[in-house]
């Protein structure tokens, strides 16, 4: 058997190519197209077939050079750390408490999963391992970062198979997401509008997704206030009924709730609301206590609640409704209906 070793700039050069081949291949083959199937995917496919074919009759193999991997997974890793946000994670509240709970389940499922199957296949539990978490929810970089690991552990293959079944996991992400999603929106009866909002910013990408079927094309990195008008402007193409807003005025200092009469507020009712109105999903009590001007660190947060519990009442036996008001726990509070603030 030849093998056929490559140096760096050669493997980069192959998986250039192999990428203009998966984006070629995509471009004309309309199932791979209408079910999001990724190019690198596809090019990847094709040089494994190729690999196969040189594996199976003895002919030849490939050896690549790969010293600097672990080099570029740290990259990779870190700038991934650059988003990251404690401002982000206190806005998101409850729905991203929800979230963390909800992945936190699927990991350990998908290792139960993976190594049960394991034990019953009667392979090392490790290869589950990989096959679960490690691939399904970490994806290609996590999967080559711990694939050596393991097959040091004593998982012989664990690399392979965690990039196989991180694969699969695309995949099927793509066969399924895309397709469901649509066939429920039309069997609920239920107008689709789609904005695609991605890294690519070819003209020849635009154009494509335009006559895929999208109605917006957003080239990242978008401004947030951009891409609201856009939702905004799609939603009243599309005729989407706006939720009962609240109004929230200054002059005279009062709020009406949708369908009622105005209920009158006095001057920290006023500042305490208007903060929630324009702070968006969650706003901390640091802010709200900064916004009444007061010291956040001198304050007694039980001032708050008691404000915040007899503000509630206030609108409910004034209008028998329900002040809209989530106390997130350790974090603050989110006003969670549409309102409106005038002058």
């Amino acid at each position: 058997m030849v093998t056929i070793q490559l140096d760096i700039a050669q493997t980069i050069g192959i998986a250039a190519v192999l990428l203009v081949v998966g984006e070629f291949v995509k471009k004309r083959v309309d199932v791979l197209s209408r079910y999001f199937i990724p190019g690198p995917i596809i090019g990847g496919l094709v040089f494994s077939v190729i690999a196969l074919i040189g594996h199976q009759t003895g002919l030849f193999a490939f050896e690549f050079y790969d010293n600097m991997r672990a080099f570029l997974l740290l990259v990779f890793f870190t700038t991934i750390g650059f988003s990251a946000s404690f401002e982000l994670l206190k806005k998101g509240g409850v729905g991203v408490a929800l979230f963390l709970a909800a992945a936190v389940g699927l990991v350990v499922l998908q290792n139960l999963l993976g190594a049960g199957l394991a034990a019953v296949l009667g392979v090392h539990p490790l290869i589950g391992v990989a096959a679960g978490s490690i691939s399904l929810t970490g994806g290609h970089g996590t999967s080559a970062a711990f694939g050596p690991l393991l097959e040091q552990a004593g998982a012989a293959g664990a690399l392979p198979a965690a990039i196989a079944a991180a694969t699969y996991g695309l995949v099927s992400g793509c066969v399924i997401g895309g397709p469901l999603g649509t066939l429920l929106m039309r069997r609920n009866g239920l107008r689709l509008g789609i904005i695609i909002l991605t890294a690519r910013t070819g003209m020849q990408d635009k154009v494509d997704g335009l006559i895929g079927g999208a109605d917006h094309y957003i080239p990242k990195a978008v401004d947030l206030s951009e891409l609201a008008a856009t939702i905004a402007a799609l939603a009243r193409r599309l005729d989407v009924q706006e939720l009962p807003r609240w109004l929230l005025q200054a002059s005279p200092r009062q709020l009406t709730p949708p369908g009622q009469a105005p209920i009158a507020l006095s001057a920290q009712d006023y500042l305490v609301l208007k903060t929630l109105a324009l702070g968006g999903e969650s706003v901390t009590r640091e802010t709200i206590v900064q916004a009444l001007g007061a010291d956040y660190f001198d304050y007694d947060m039980r001032r708050l609640d008691t404000q915040m519990r007899r503000l509630r009442r206030k609108v409910l036996e004034a209008c028998g409704q329900e002040l809209p008001v989530s106390t997130l726990r350790a974090v603050g509070y989110s006003f969670h209906a549409p309102i409106e603030v005038r002058p």
